[in-house]
């Protein structure tokens, strides 16, 4: 049986049903998007939309994309007129598209969206002060209606408890009530409570954890070289200890309005470009290290094009450099010229002047 919303009004203390009307009758299914675009918090928790009607090759226009203060994004999709079964199949399909994307897609998606940075909106957006890594692989599906019928709840049902997808349906039904008020009501077909014992117990990555990775890799001094680096600057540096590209260390600095910026990341697992046991890649994105060092793109770019580049531009984000180190004696110079960098133009603590490295 399908899921249905129904609202009842009190007035004097008398029950009675309030005026039934569906969204395709009053409001059209593109005025629920632009509602949830005014207020996203109304798909169950507080989020930042960050695409919406995104073409996707291949697969198809994206109603809305958004992410969560964790880093978790959000595929919606609106019913609109396909049929309730093949709209859970193209739900599906956009899962299926962020299983196999990357961070720096999801990253430019954002930027043509938001016309900026993601980092700049996520961290006024929640009020924080820097942005968790994006893994794309870490999503949920919500299909968007005001009803479905039993066929398409038995498959959510299905997929969400016997499989641990994390996959929801969010009813909505537009009321008026005699006094002219309007009322959006809220559902949702799978409880909240069951997708959350569905899900797999996340082990947060460690340090512990990535230092035995360098050291099966033959990387330990490489990596320490680079890590040395927190110690020459400590009052604006950090380091985050993070899984993405299958385990890395990623480097924050703040920039000369004070807000954190990862400036390079050790991929010590190696997963990002399949590196050889004994060799070591980081990759340093090149707008961070410019607002870091308060410097225009083309010094910066000057800066890298002297370290050894794997590749430049990244293909699965252009704005990083991927820079790879054969052996000992390349880490320590590409850390000792990251390191003289840093020092000669310390962007937090005064304003530069234009100039090259």
């Amino acid at each position: 049986m399908s899921t249905e919303i129904k609202v009842w009004q009190i007035t004097n203390n008398k029950i009675t049903p309030a005026e039934d009307n569906s969204l395709a009758a009053e409001h059209l299914e593109k005025e629920l998007e632009e509602w949830i675009v005014q207020a996203p918090d109304i798909l169950g928790e507080d989020l930042l939309i960050i695409g919406r009607q995104r073409d996707i090759p291949e697969v198809g226009c994206l109603d809305l994309l958004a992410i969560n203060s964790s880093g978790e994004l959000t595929v919606a999709e609106l019913k609109r007129d396909l049929a309730p079964r093949e709209a859970v199949a193209q739900a599906l399909d956009y899962a299926f598209w962020l299983d196999s994307t990357s961070e720096g897609e999801i990253l430019e998606i954002a930027q043509d969206y938001l016309k900026g940075p993601l980092e700049d909106e996520f961290t006024k957006h929640f009020s924080i002060s820097a942005m968790p890594p994006i893994a794309p692989q870490n999503h949920r599906i919500l299909l968007v209606a005001s009803r479905l019928d039993a066929s398409a709840e038995r498959i959510i049902n299905y997929l969400a408890q016997r499989y641990s997808v994390n996959i929801n349906a969010v009813f909505f039904r537009y009321t008026k009530l005699t006094n002219g008020a309007e009322i959006l009501a809220r559902s949702v077909l799978v409880a909240e409570s069951v997708i959350e014992q569905g899900k797999p117990p996340r082990r947060k990555t460690k340090l512990a954890d990535l230092l035995s990775v360098a050291a099966a890799r033959n990387i330990t001094s490489m990596v320490e070289s680079f890590r040395n680096l927190l110690n020459k600057d400590q009052e604006y540096v950090w380091e985050e200890v993070t899984s993405t590209y299958g385990g890395s260390l990623r480097n924050w600095r703040k920039n000369t309005e004070g807000k954190g910026k990862m400036v390079f990341g050790i991929n010590v697992s190696g997963q990002r470009r399949n590196t050889p046991a004994g060799e070591l890649d980081v990759w340093i994105p090149k707008s961070a290290l410019g607002q870091v060092l308060g410097l225009p793109e083309q010094p910066v770019k000057d800066l890298l094009m002297n370290l050894p580049v794997l590749e430049m531009n990244a293909s699965d984000n252009k704005d990083d450099c991927i820079v790879r180190m054969k052996d000992q004696q390349a880490a320590d110079a590409v850390a000792k010229q990251l390191q003289d960098a840093f020092e000669k133009h310390p962007g937090f603590y005064k304003e530069v002047a234009s100039g090259g490295l």
